[in-house]
């Protein structure tokens, strides 16, 4: 009877249990097999034992309905999850030591077609084995290592011939950069990986679309940090600390960086003079596991930057260009005179302070097995102050102008997917608040109509202009898997802005992409795109400011002010995109794609003062089009890439802000399309690392450009010459009892010193500016 009894217990108990199912994956994604899973109840002991199979599954049979499971397997790191819910079950266990060999099998993915997209993604591994590593900026490590971009002054980027037009996301958080300057807003050591998406990019996506940087950062996942030193010429310092864990359901990381040299911001000169800069970047990443199935995640982040402006060493060409003379103006400063012969622009200390910060507050989560939700709160500040050098702006310029801008942003993002049968459907809204700032105090001498200065005494003009201003986006888009090889991605996205303008777009986008194989990708694309200018305008009471006097620059123009376009409109454009990506059987990756894009009031932007701070303007059409390819092949012990641009970016009719061009080039802009200033025709990068040892890695990148748009008159008409550079370096990893883990690394960038010239004139170009000559790195790395 007891048997009985027992048999029937066992059967009502296996009749109210439950099928648990799961993986095991490393922490790059990959199924671990063999991996023992122990069932705890509440008091730690083990129920119920198995291991995962060749696939990373394992199933797990229990009436219980809360639980720890325990992942154990020798050269990894134990794993505990607790299991409240009947979904799958994920689990990811960190190996103890992380080989370097496994590490570069899956640090970079070639361009691959994602949402009708092209996307390729690039992770903190990756990065090691680039010239300078995470010392770099964000924009550094995309300029050298992906298709279709361009690099200019300052840092800058340009993707597939627009403008900047760059978005930042973090953690799937979009990251407004209203006032942008020189500095990384990002730090690279904060980065585990970086999704960088370009073309006809899903409905998801708005307002900055040329290129998305789509930032996974570092979250504690691996527990420990590191601590380093970077040191070099031109007066390179630079030091960081990072550290990262998991306690419990809390993970964090946090890392901080200083770095200073005497290269920061290309100067007009072959060698820098005056060109000192310092930067100070903060970051933290903080999160809590509500359940398996929700996470509250804090991300913030700072960066400090003061720059010197580059000085010119020449004073006679600075004043062939001063005044319409010719010449360069007298200053009597506090009762003393001043000239050329007594104060020569090398004694000019002109300085630039930057400020960013940012924060956000996301919770993540699936609500079952089918839908994933994002909702996310931020906030932004930022200041930009250029500090002139009053006689030396005066006498080289003909005004001095102490310039303050400030941002500060506030806003809501939600996103909420849902998978029902074939479809993958997807939508969300984006709120913004935004008050922008700028303080100005002009100094500058009296002049006649014909900007003659007729005193050498300045006077001082103080303005400035300030406006809040709204942003509200709404977007659903469906991925509809149509067959097993055929997906057809559209949906509808709608952008209002209420700033110095007030208007809105509906913009329809949809993709169709062919999976001929395994292996091979085809997609044809279709996009309607709305991108608004930044909110810090000059005003025409501004400008109204500083007539008569030698800073007025509608009379440069030949314009009277009521002709004067003063408020920026916001890029709207029409983006037509095809493209194909295969994967050989070697693991050779390539990937081709041709785009088209018809614009209408097309955004740029240009220096027109010596402060460094870009003034946006629109053309009334523009055309960019080209064709971009990728080759690469990545194994355990090397790996490289081949990156190859054609580009062309077009425009004609300058609608707004004409007091920063001539009579003569607005004239010549009615009627005829020029190269826009970023424009380069052929673009490539290519490099690659090799491992001769396990604990030696040597790597090198190099970068050709055909040269930006040059020309003063007929404007940008013709080209920079075109310039190559070569950057190389080299890792020894050593391990000893007493200091653990440490990597030696020494960098050379511009390794043959090819000495070359970004800009020297054109609509938006304020002086030559060089390349950064060659420099010399070494830096040292210590893991705790």
């Amino acid at each position: 009877m007891r048997k009985v009894i027992f048999a029937l217990g066992c059967l009502i108990a296996q009749a109210y249990a439950f099928d648990y199912q799961g993986i095991v994956k490393d922490t790059l994604g990959k199924p671990v097999e063999g991996v023992v899973l122990e069932l705890l109840n509440s008091n730690g002991e083990v129920l119920y034992k198995t291991k995962s199979d060749k696939n990373g599954s394992f199933h797990i049979n229990t009436d219980l309905k809360i639980f720890a499971l325990k992942a154990v397997k020798k050269g990894y790191k134990p794993t505990v999850k607790i299991v409240s819910s009947k979904s799958p079950i994920d689990i990811s266990i960190a190996p103890k030591k992380l080989r370097i060999e496994y590490v570069y099998k899956k640090s970079y993915e070639a361009p691959t077609i994602s949402k009708g997209a092209l996307s390729q993604k690039l992770t903190s591994n990756f990065i090691k084995t680039l010239p300078l590593s995470a010392y770099q900026s964000v924009n550094s490590v995309v300029l050298y290592t992906s298709p279709g971009v361009v690099q200019d002054t300052s840092g800058q980027i340009h993707v597939r011939g627009d403008h900047a037009n760059i978005q930042y996301r973090i953690n799937g958080s979009y990251l407004p950069i209203d006032l942008a300057g020189f500095s990384s807003v990002v730090p690279t050591r904060a980065i585990e990986s970086i999704n960088f998406i370009t073309g006809v990019v899903p409905p998801e996506y708005g307002l900055h679309t040329a290129g998305i940087l789509n930032i996974t950062t570092k979250q504690g996942f691996q527990k420990g940090g590191s601590v380093g030193a970077i040191f070099g010429t031109d007066a390179t310092a630079g030091a960081h600390f990072d550290d990262e864990n998991t306690l419990g359901k809390f993970s964090y990381f946090v890392s901080a960086q200083y770095l200073q040299n005497h290269d920061g911001l290309q100067a007009p000169t072959k060698h820098p003079i005056h060109d000192r800069s310092q930067t100070q970047d903060y970051f933290g990443y903080f999160s809590y596991l509500l359940n398996p199935e929700n996470r509250l995640s804090l991300v913030i982040g700072s960066v400090y930057a003061q720059y010197q402006i580059p000085d010119q060493d020449n004073a006679n060409a600075l004043c062939s260009y001063a005044s319409p003379s010719g010449s360069c103006y007298n200053a009597t400063i506090n009762g003393n005179t001043y000239t050329p012969s007594n104060y020569p622009p090398t004694f000019v200390n002109d300085n630039q302070h930057e400020d960013y910060n940012f924060i956000i507050g996301a919770l993540d989560g699936n609500y079952g097995e089918n839908t994933k939700y994002h909702f996310d709160i931020f906030g932004t500040y930022s200041k930009i102050h250029y500090i002139p050098d009053l006689i030396g702006d005066l006498m080289y310029t003909g005004q001095a102008t102490d310039s303050k801008y400030q941002d500060a942003s506030g806003g809501v993002q939600a996103d909420i997917s849902h998978k029902i049968a074939n479809h993958e459907i997807k939508t969300g809204i984006f709120l913004q608040d935004e008050r922008s700032i700028g303080n100005f105090i002009t100094y500058a001498f009296p002049a006649d109509s014909q900007l003659n200065q007729t005193s050498t005494m300045p006077n001082s003009y103080v303005y400035s202009n300030a406006k809040t201003g709204y942003t509200f986006s709404y977007y659903i888009q469906d991925n509809w898997r149509i067959l097993e090889k055929l997906s057809f991605i559209y949906g509808l996205r709608f952008d209002y802005i209420d700033q110095f303008v007030r208007t809105d777009q509906l913009s329809p986008r949809a993709s169709l992409v062919y999976h001929y194989s395994k292996s091979t990708a085809f997609h044809i694309s279709y996009g309607r795109f709305f991108t608004p200018a930044p909110m810090l305008l000059v005003t025409k009471t501004n400008a109204s400011v500083l007539q008569g006097t030698t800073a007025d620059s509608i009379a440069a123009s030949g314009l009277s002010p009521d002709q004067v376009g003063y408020f920026v409109l916001p890029q709207r454009s029409s983006y037509y995109d095809v493209g194909l990506s295969h994967k050989f059987p070697d693991s050779t990756s390539l990937m081709l794609d041709a785009y088209f894009e018809e614009i209408h009031d097309v955004l740029d932007d240009g220096q027109f003062g010596n402060a460094r701070v870009l003034t946006p303007f629109n053309y009334k059409h523009g055309k960019e089009y080209g064709i971009n390819l990728n080759l690469s092949k990545m194994k355990k012990r090397y790996g490289a890439y081949l990156n190859f641009s054609y580009s062309v970016a077009r425009a004609e009719d300058a609608i707004d802000q004409q007091y920063n061009f001539t009579q003569d080039q607005l004239q010549y802009l009615q009627n005829n399309y020029i190269y826009m200033d970023h424009d380069q025709t052929y673009t490539a990068s290519f490099g690659g690392y090799y491992k001769p040892f396990k604990d030696i890695t040597v790597y090198a990148d190099n970068i050709y450009g055909s040269g930006l748009a040059s020309g003063d008159y007929p404007p940008n008409t013709t080209h920079r010459p075109s310039y190559f550079q070569t950057n190389v370096g080299i890792t020894k990893d050593f391990y000893t009892k007493a200091f653990g883990h440490t990597s030696l690394n020494v960098y050379v960038l511009n390794l043959f010193n090819n000495v070359y010239e970004l800009r020297d004139e054109g609509i938006g170009v304020f002086g030559p500016q060089y390349a950064q000559r060659r420099t010399f790195y070494v830096s040292i790395d210590k893991t705790f």
